[in-house]
């Protein structure tokens, strides 16, 4: 999914789970899955070249038990390896680390 946030650009990825058997929700965002998602977060913007400051990825996590549903929303902090990405010029853009100066 992709949400924008005033000048920020979030690409989020939602995972669902019924049970914890096979750990919790947010457990499956892998390096793997990181790696595909920035992949594809940068094609997105080359091939659309949306107007943003800033890029982030967030991860909604989704417990679906009988009792009562848990929803959890991490913001890239900690992800991604706190990758950011910002616009620098109209073609150019900028991997940065979570936080710019």
């Amino acid at each position: 999914m992709i949400v924008r946030k005033e000048e920020v650009l979030v690409f989020v990825e939602v995972k669902l789970r019924s049970s914890t058997s096979f750990g919790d929700p947010l457990e499956a965002v892998t390096p793997r899955k990181q790696a595909t998602l920035r992949r594809l977060a940068h094609q997105y913007l080359s091939e659309r070249e949306p107007d943003f400051d800033t890029v982030r990825f967030d991860v909604v996590g989704i417990l679906a038990a009988r009792d009562r549903p848990r929803v959890r929303h991490v913001v890239a902090e900690g992800l991604f390896y706190g990758i950011q990405i910002r616009r620098v010029g109209r073609q150019e853009l900028e991997v940065c680390p979570s936080g710019f100066d």
